[in-house]
């Protein structure tokens, strides 16, 4: 009897540099076919086939693809590596009678108000929340909840325009943002959050979920920075974080997993440590992004990527921890607006000992803008691992000191997003 290896469809491989690891992983025990939106041939190394399908008009072409490869190919689960596609894989694995959650839940997910909504009815501890679709809408919203207030698109990561408001002049200028991320068609089609603010440590919980039971597999301690925005400047996983907390946060992140109706997948979960107690900001319904999940494997020696497979296919899932360590990542901003002149080898850095990997982000001749004009403009990434945080801390600030960057600062350029 010959033995066949079980294959997944990825909908939506995500980049090379934050995602190409899960690949790897996965390709390890699964045949892998991937669909993608965007151009792939990095991850042609790990797959059978790359597809593509026409993004402007997702609806009908991701669809008439996927079916064409499960025609040609037998498919065991379906998995996706970027937000955006949460829903569509779903949608496919239930058109494929696959292991999946619902749409209904996938949908949930994706929307941040629909979420708010659910958690307010299972009375999940969250934010208070309201959805405004015009400017007029934002300033009432604002007034009722009460400043300090925090401004959220609706279905969007990375907290890309997330931004905390302390007055209604800075609504007025948060508004003009807003506008120039989603714009006046998505405002009023789409509306944005006015929600109240949360003060307190901000936290994420990665779960593995079976048959509707959920499993803490890590938790991850962030750090935030550019305020008044959200921008995630490094995250540190150890398994003595939040040990006091543990109990509370884990009985909240199961309620809100109750609330969204999730029974099956890897999830990832944020929440604020506040004076109240723990309160749940959201769940995505995919693995963690900024290399959280290559953490958790360096931390307690549960591949989640690997686990992410194993669910979708209904494999054997292992979520025990196997170690108890420490692994962090720092992502390095530029101190100023600036363009990228060129990208130095810095191959000292991982002779440092506990550094693990130095990657740049940043392209040769990009610019980088910092908030409010550019999100996400990231240089570079340094990954650490050691016995403690503070060990790891230290690892990550001898890197820092020891990088060389090559940038020329840019003094006029005309406002703009990135």
């Amino acid at each position: 009897m010959s033995f066949r290896r079980k294959r997944l469809l990825i909908v939506g491989p995500g980049t090379e540099l934050y995602r190409g690891y899960i690949l790897k992983s996965l390709r390890q025990k699964y045949d892998l076919v991937i669909l993608s939106a965007d151009e792939a041939s990095w991850a042609q190394p790990f797959a059978e086939k790359v597809c593509y399908f026409d993004n402007s008009n997702p609806n009908q072409s991701i669809f008439s693809v996927s079916r064409a490869l499960a025609a040609e190919y037998r498919i065991d689960g379906v998995l996706t590596c970027e937000e955006r596609f949460v829903e569509f894989a779903s949608a496919i694995a239930f058109e494929l009678g696959l292991n999946g959650n619902s749409l209904e839940t996938a949908m949930a997910c994706r929307d941040k108000h629909k979420m708010r909504q659910r958690f307010a009815a299972a009375s999940v501890p969250s934010a208070k929340s309201l959805l405004a679709r015009t400017k007029k809408d934002m300033h009432a919203a604002a007034e009722e909840i009460g400043y300090p207030v925090v401004v959220k698109p609706r279905d969007m990561s990375g907290s890309l325009g997330v931004q905390l408001i302390d007055n209604q002049a800075e609504l007025e200028l948060s508004y003009q943002m807003i506008l120039k991320i989603v714009g006046e068609e998505g405002l009023a089609r789409k509306g944005v959050l006015i929600e109240e603010y949360l003060s307190g440590p901000e936290v994420s919980v990665e779960c593995a979920v079976v048959d509707g039971k959920v499993e803490i597999v890590g938790m991850t301690h962030k750090a935030l920075g550019f305020a008044p925005f959200f921008e995630e400047l490094g995250h540190v996983v150890s398994p003595k974080n939040c040990v006091s907390e543990a109990a509370e946060i884990s009985a909240v992140v199961r309620s809100a997993h109750a609330a969204l109706g999730i029974c099956t997948g890897v999830t990832h979960a944020e929440l604020r440590l506040t004076e109240a107690g723990a309160r749940m900001i959201e769940i995505a319904l995919r693995l963690g992004g900024d290399r959280i999940p290559q953490l958790v494997h360096i931390s307690t020696g549960v591949d989640l990527a690997l686990l992410s497979g194993d669910i979708a296919s209904r494999s054997e899932a292992d979520f025990v921890a196997k170690r108890a360590r420490c692994a962090a990542i720092r992502f390095v901003y530029p101190e100023y607006d600036c363009v990228v002149k060129s990208l130095p080898e810095n191959r000292s850095l991982v002779d440092i000992k506990g550094v693990t990997e130095f990657s740049w982000c940043a392209a040769e001749n990009k610019v980088h803008l910092l908030p409010p004009r550019g999100f996400l403009s990231r240089l570079a990434l340094i990954v650490a691992e050691g016995e403690t945080v503070s060990e790891c801390e230290a690892t990550l600030e001898a890197a820092m000191s020891a990088l060389k960057i090559d940038v020329e600062a840019v003094r006029q350029i005309e406002e703009q997003l990135i």
